[in-house]
């Protein structure tokens, strides 16, 4: 469940005087907005990440959502990323070497065994 942070009155009235100041937003963030506040509960193992929640902030404090489904994907690099980008030309690769190696020492055990006979 989301949780809205509702505004302080009186931070509202301050970000509405400062408003019409030039450059008062490079001091003061005077655009309205919104924070929603998502916990990460659910399918979601974070115990290397340390994710708690997903934090959504939105310039347009009138918009309202019905449903909302969002989608996490992991940042991947290295090896785990071409596993994931490419998996079946992984698996190909990791199959053909792994025949390559066992067909390799089994002519070199077939060798050797054949070289004492």
């Amino acid at each position: 469940m989301a949780v809205t942070e509702p505004h302080n009155i009186m931070e509202k009235y301050a970000k509405a005087a400062l408003k019409p100041i030039p450059f008062a937003s490079r001091f003061v963030n005077v655009e309205p907005y919104q924070l929603i506040r998502i916990p990460l509960l659910e399918y979601f193992n974070n115990q290397e990440f340390l994710a708690r929640e997903l934090v959504l902030e939105l310039k347009n404090p009138s918009l309202l959502f019905q449903n909302v489904y969002i989608n996490v994907r992991s940042s991947l690099f290295g090896l785990r990323y071409i596993m994931r980008e490419y998996f079946y030309s992984c698996a190909f690769l990791f199959v053909f070497w792994m025949a390559s190696f066992v067909f390799i020492v089994l002519t070199l055990a077939l060798y050797f065994v054949n070289q004492n006979v």
